[in-house]
């Protein structure tokens, strides 16, 4: 009794030379089973046997995508992550245009495929990578993961890699059901938030003015000396503390996203800026060079009232003919484009280095925000200027305990009266 060639495989390959033809001719062919159920002779005439063999296989090739079932049982799941990445770039999209929205659903970023891969280089393969998907059960994925966690490496991105990759697997009929289902989650690591005081920020801002001056001291307490410094870092600073926004937000702004002379002057927070990104361990490279990304990380857009401080230090950066000038940055570098955010970040660990404050970084101002807000105005109020979706996120990652006194007796008194 025959066997029927399955969904997606390929017979045996047979050549004969062809005698009918005008010049000596060598046919090459398969029988394959596309997706669709249907058999279909797939074939190629070349002057020689090599050559038909060879130019059939590069048909067979160039035709995959309608034969090939994609994961199959016998795969690893290192060979699995390859397929599913490749399958994950031809879905991602362009992100570095000025052409509005992406709106695909599913659609993602290419720093979010380079975390994918950097996730894939350096957990899933060295831990996962040789079993094959039939050995990959809840139990070996699980004490796989918690072996990494315990070692201090965080695996959220791992486990979130290997729940899309197994579910690609069970929607090609390679696996019964997702190993990740059953998997414990990453244990959370709860640390406390870090953020300045008033008085910080303030000893921040006078940091960076004298810098700026070229009067900073180094860590003996000795003035640096040194020429007038541009006022790059402590504007940027400025715009940080008063704002809350992410340092790529704040170097993406052009002056169109500045209104200075509204009733309440804001800035539009729509963009941000995107440093290169390449996964060492497979040279493939995700984001080529710095650009401005036309919308911010969530890709929502929102508008911050700006405070006084900030406001003044804008209209002394503002150019006479702002008219000519609203599509350049409000922070550009000497050629006149955009500042590297790693640049920044640089500059300001060297100004603090020393100091009381040796540690601070922009992610510092932007949480210092997000607990000032959060304790004055509500935690809702602290998730709408920090740009989140999650209040939850808001409240875990950018709301530092104050130690204030919560006091409430208006509210409560009635109950004694």
């Amino acid at each position: 009794m025959s066997t029927r060639t399955q969904v997606g495989e390929v017979g045996a390959i047979w050549v004969r030379q062809v005698t009918s033809a005008p010049a000596e001719q060598w046919l090459a062919a398969v029988w394959v089973r596309d997706l669709d159920g249907r058999r279909r002779l797939v074939k190629a005439r070349r002057p020689s046997r090599r050559q038909a063999q060879v130019a059939l296989e590069e048909r067979l090739e160039q035709r995959r995508p309608l034969g090939f079932r994609g994961a199959e049982p016998d795969m690893t799941v290192k060979e699995l992550g390859e397929y599913w990445m490749r399958r994950r770039r031809e879905e991602a999209r362009d992100f570095s245009t000025e052409s509005g929205r992406v709106q695909d659903i599913g659609a993602v970023s290419p720093q979010t495929l380079a975390g994918y891969q950097s996730a894939l280089s350096h957990i899933i393969n060295p831990h996962l990578g040789g079993l094959r998907l039939i050995e990959a059960r809840t139990g070996v994925v699980d004490e796989a993961l918690t072996r990494v966690d315990l070692s201090g490496r965080t695996t959220r991105v791992a486990r979130s890699v290997l729940a899309q990759m197994f579910a690609m697997a069970v929607r090609h009929d390679a696996l019964t059901v997702n190993p990740m289902r059953e998997v414990r989650g990453a244990p959370r690591r709860r640390r406390a938030v870090q953020a300045l005081s008033v008085e910080q920020a303030r000893d921040l801002l006078e940091l960076t003015r004298l810098h700026r001056d070229g009067v900073a001291r180094d860590s003996r307490g000795l003035l640096r000396g040194g020429t007038r410094r541009t006022s790059d870092l402590h504007d940027v600073v400025l715009v940080l503390l008063g704002t809350g926004m992410r340092i790529g937000e704040a170097l993406a702004m052009r002056w169109t996203d500045v209104d200075l002379d509204a009733d309440i002057p804001c800035m539009r927070v729509a963009a941000t800026m995107v440093e290169p990104r390449r996964d060492a361990a497979t040279g493939q490279v995700f984001v080529a060079e710095l650009h401005r990304q036309p919308m911010t990380k969530t890709g929502a857009t929102r508008s911050i009232a700006l405070p006084r401080g900030v406001i003044e230090m804008l209209k002394r950066r503002r150019p006479r003919e702002p008219a000519r000038f609203e599509r350049q940055p409000v922070f550009p570098h000497s050629g006149g484009g955009f500042l590297w955010p790693n640049n920044v970040r640089t500059k300001l660990r060297g100004v603090v280095a020393g100091t009381p404050l040796a540690g601070v970084s922009p992610h510092t101002l932007r949480r210092t925000v997000g607990t000032l807000v959060a304790h004055s105005a509500g935690l809702d109020a602290a998730r709408d200027v920090l740009g989140h979706r999650d209040p939850s996120v808001t409240a875990r990652h950018y709301v530092a305990e104050t130690g204030c006194v919560i006091d409430v007796r208006e509210v409560l008194n009635p109950i004694f009266t």
